[in-house]
Order: C-alpha cells, then structure tokens, then sequence
C-alpha cells in the first residue's frame, strides 16, 4: 500500500509540522489538524487512505468515534507512547518521520475493513 492521503489528528505542534513537511517532500496529500470536533467532518470530506491518531494528546472517546465510524473503510492508526495500550494498528512515539511511510505501509498493507 502506497499511502499518498494521510490524515493525521494531534494537538502536537511540532509533530503536526513535521507530517506536513513529510507530506511535501513525498508529495503527498497529507492532512492535519488538531480540533477534535472538526476532524469528522475532514475525514468525511478529503477520504484519506490511513488516520494516524496521536493518543497522549486526543481524548479516548474521540479515538472510539473515529474508529466507529471509518475502521471498516480506512486503517486507523494510533500513536502510543511507550507503555500505552492502543489499538490494532499502532505506532510508538517518539515519531520517527525518516520511517514512518514504510511503517505505515507496512502495519496498513494487510487491510481488509477490520480496523
């Protein structure tokens, strides 16, 4: 899976900076956006290809909403910090942005609608 729209939830500044200079320089469209309450209507809207959620900074009830609504059609992906339980598909922090296409490749490519 070649991820070319991502979309990435986080009240992390300096990581939200960083997903967006990674999206330039790999040209793709890559989405973020830190308000809770408008990030359904974005997904809804640009359909991204993965959701990469950063749970030390978005509330719990948010991350089951979003994995309520879109799991079945687009992988979540929860950033955890080391000790956090997450979901299915995770990524541990800190952010490693030299990797993170290929890890989100490689944790995305056996998606079939199940989260």
């Amino acid at each position: 899976m070649k991820i070319k729209k991502l979309f990435f939830l986080s009240d992390n500044q300096m990581m939200i900076t960083a997903i967006e200079a990674l999206g330039k320089e790999v040209g793709g469209e890559f989405f973020t956006l830190s308000n809770e309450d408008d990030a359904f209507h974005f997904i809804r809207d640009i359909v991204p290809e993965v959701i990469l959620v950063d749970i030390s900074t978005i509330s719990a009830e948010t991350i089951k909403k979003i994995e309520a609504e879109f799991c079945e059609k687009i992988p979540v992906v929860e950033l955890v910090t080391k000790g956090e339980e997450g979901a299915k598909r995770v990524i541990q922090a800190p952010l490693d942005i030299a990797n993170l296409m290929s890890n989100l490749d490689r944790i995305c490519g056996d998606f079939n609608g199940e989260g």
